[in-house]
């Protein structure tokens, strides 16, 4: 069993033994409940979210114990080899006795719990439990799991066809979707092949999201997928003929960044955090300007040296945005928080009245992940 010094991942361990045993508790629930989940649902259909939830905890409970869904999957596959070992050895003898017969009912009822609670595991490895003569059902069509999809069966899934702009995200006036809109229509009248692609759910304000679709004269050249899985959303970057994120404000920025990793070709606003973290990347144009909105989208559409540059810059960017950079960032603001904490005058605040004088800001500090 594990120790309860190490149930929890580097930086979550806890001191008390009390509470290893609980966090041990936790760890199992986690596992036990996405694997049912996983069969459930199937693996891509299980958030990280959805797992808190079966546990009654969040996000934050789950990365404790785990870094990622891939991390709990290995879990299931470490403790399913030794736990059907151990099942194994345990068949007794064998006969046409009652005595033979009620040990084979026993082993068969425990091995039926054994692959509920490891159902998932099973079902990755195609023909495990088939008998001689029968059809072997592929695991992906069991699991509900599907084998790796290419891009191009990713955008027929959604009706999708390159070339075409490309928006991820709230469809929302505060990320200036009606915006988008009316840019797209204007390039739109030159480009008879392209395709706006809205990829989300309607949020606060979709009306005006709505009017802006019905009032474009190429409103039959505009997707809405709706909601899509994690996993198509680098599909759909990747064969993009441009990124648009012209939002008025934004928390950090991954969307912008998520492009930038993709290769795609990018359009925000300037003066946000996109045009930030985006490092030089992007095509920048104000935020609420429609003709420079539409103008960037031409601009990048018409390709050229320029935009090559810009996506080789962009691939730059993004291998710098780590979560590891991040962290260190972090560490180097509190450490700098903490100085100034213990060299301000008692009952002043740091940085009162006035305020951090100039060049006080901590090195590295930063909003988000590198």
């Amino acid at each position: 069993m594990t120790s309860p010094q190490r149930v929890r991942r580097p930086g979550y361990a806890p001191t008390n033994p009390a509470v290893g045993r609980r966090g041990m508790h936790t760890r199992e629930q986690i596992v036990a409940r996405a694997g049912q989940l996983f069969v459930e649902h199937s693996y891509h259909g299980t958030s990280i979210d959805a797992i808190a939830k079966a546990v009654g905890g969040s996000r934050a409970t789950i990365y404790q114990y785990f870094e990622s869904k891939d991390d709990i999957f290995r879990e299931l596959i470490r403790q399913c080899e030794p736990a059907v070992l151990e099942h194994a050895a345990r068949l007794g003898r064998l006969s046409p006795e009652a005595a033979g017969v009620r040990s084979l009912h026993r082993w068969l009822t425990e091995w039926a719990q054994l692959y509920d609670k490891y159902a998932m595991v099973f079902l990755e490895f195609p023909g495990i439990g088939a008998i001689e003569g029968l059809p072997q059902t592929e695991a992906g069509a069991v699991s509900g799991r599907p084998a790796p999809v290419s891009d191009d069966e990713f955008l027929g899934r959604f009706n999708v066809r390159p070339p075409y702009v490309l928006f991820v995200g709230t469809l929302e006036p505060r990320k200036a979707v009606p915006d988008l809109v009316a840019a797209f229509d204007r390039v739109a009248a030159q480009r008879p092949e392209l395709s706006l692609v809205l990829v989300g759910q309607p949020g606060w304000g979709a009306e005006a999201v709505e009017q802006a679709v019905r009032q474009a004269r190429a409103a039959h050249r505009i997707v809405r997928t709706g909601y899509v899985p994690d996993d198509a959303v680098p599909a759909l970057l990747r064969r993009a003929a441009v990124a648009a994120y012209p939002s008025y404000e934004e928390g950090f920025g991954l969307p912008a960044l998520e492009a930038l990793a993709c290769g795609t070709p990018l359009v925000t606003t300037s003066g946000t955090t996109m045009a930030e973290v985006s490092g030089g990347a992007a095509v920048l144009v104000a935020p609420g300007s429609v003709s420079e909105l539409s103008d960037a989208l031409a601009e990048v559409l018409d390709g050229g040296a320029a935009v090559d540059a810009r996506r080789r810059r962009g691939l730059e960017v993004a291998a710098h945005h780590t979560w590891a950079a991040s962290a260190a960032d972090h560490m180097s603001a509190y450490r700098w928080a903490a100085r100034r904490t213990a060299t301000s005058p008692p009952g002043s605040s740091p940085g009162s009245p006035r305020g951090p004088s100039p060049g006080s800001s901590p090195p590295g500090a930063r909003s988000g992940p590198r």
